[in-house]
């Protein structure tokens, strides 16, 4: 049994949860046995307590509570309906591709659109 599976044994994970634990081990191993240990400790249902704090990034952060996140300078900020990206200092989203990052007050989606003739 190799260290990841070890680690994982006694949280007695379904098939869905153990696939999300095997990716979220090869992004951080040290945040991802964090994150075990803590949801073991905490005694009840540790497999949904841990799968939980592996789809909400918990594993990604550094020991001491700050988000081990690179700096990219674009946050995304959710409306009632969307939501869009806009330049923050400390942001550390990233924009998906075909956005334009140069507009001021937020990035904005670019899409090519052929243009069609008809005819009557």
């Amino acid at each position: 049994m190799n260290e990841p599976e070890k680690l994982l044994a006694p949280l007695h994970l379904t098939a869905g949860q153990h696939a999300l634990a095997l990716a979220a081990w090869k992004e951080n191993p040290e945040g991802v046995e964090r994150c075990a240990t803590d949801a073991l400790a905490k005694g009840h249902a540790p497999g949904a307590l841990f799968a939980t704090m592996l789809a909400s990034g918990e594993h990604k952060r550094e020991p001491n509570g700050t988000s081990g996140k690179r700096i990219t300078g674009w946050r995304w900020v959710r409306g009632s309906h969307s939501g869009r990206y806009v330049e923050d200092p400390k942001g550390t989203d990233n924009p998906p591709p075909g956005y334009d990052t140069t507009t001021k007050g937020g990035a904005r989606e670019t899409r090519e659109i052929e243009r069609v003739e008809v005819w009557f």
